[in-house]
Order: C-alpha cells, then structure tokens, then sequence
C-alpha cells in the first residue's frame, strides 16, 4: 500500500507540542515508535494494509497523558477509523487529492499549574507589618503618657 501517515501533536492552546513519543502496533504487534519534531508532526509512516493503532508512548512534560489509543484501519488504499473513543482529543484528516498522507492530530491537555507570585514572598510583607505595629504601640503608649 503506498498509504502512509504522520502524526501531529498539538496542546489544547493549538501550539505543537514536540519531544512526544507515539507507539504504532501493526495487527497486534509492536511495530515502532516516533517522536515529534519541533512542529509537533513525526516523520511520515508508510502504512501497510491491516490494521494499525496508535498509542502515547511518552507524554512530554507539562501535560496530561493521552489515554486514548486509535485504530485505524488500511484497505483499498484508504485509512479509515475502526476504534477509539471519539473524545475530541484525536482526528484523522484526509489527503488532499492526488496525495497519499492522512494526518492524525492528537491534541494533549496542558497540565495545571498553580501559579507563582512572580515575587519576594510574604517575608518583607510580615516585616513590615509587624514595624508599623511596633510604631503604633509606641505611639499609642506615648499618648496614654502625656494624658
């Protein structure tokens, strides 16, 4: 079959997401893995016909696993899906005519980070705080003296 595929992994902001690794199993058995480049897209995968499923091998930091796998199916020289949860973290694009190269976008949940404050903490907050306590004190004792 002269089908192939690449796969593109985005992050649900729609920014590439590279350094990702996908395992491919062609009918059942182990049959490579992939990662993606800096534009989030693996190198282009020659597609024999069978069925073939693809499946997160290494997630990249900062985002959640992607615990859907696909299985696509190649016959009659075109890729079709024949499982996977339609969850909307994956789709198949056909060719454009006269091509032979379907793309599957997979996109990845960006994990949730609290944020940081950006700055020097509460320590000379609570510094502060506690020297105009003291200088109220003072002043207060002072008054309560003159009275």
């Amino acid at each position: 079959s002269r089908l192939r595929l690449k796969i593109r992994v985005i992050g649900a902001d729609g920014l590439p997401v590279s350094g990702a690794a996908l395992r491919l199993a062609y009918n059942g058995i182990a049959s490579g893995s992939y990662r993606t480049d800096e534009d989030g897209m693996t190198a282009a995968v020659r597609l024999s016909a069978g069925d073939h499923r693809i499946m997160m091998g290494i997630t990249p930091a900062g985002y959640y696993p992607w615990e859907n796998a696909v299985t696509l199916q190649a016959a009659n020289g075109t890729l079709s899906v024949i499982g996977g949860t339609a969850d909307g973290t994956w789709a198949l694009t056909a060719p454009e005519e006269g091509d032979t190269t379907y793309t599957l976008t997979v996109r990845l949940e960006i994990l949730q980070v609290l944020p940081t404050t950006g700055g020097r903490g509460t320590v000379p907050f609570t510094i502060a705080g506690a020297a105009l306590l003291a200088a109220a004190a003072v002043m207060l004792y002072r008054k309560k003296r003159t009275c």
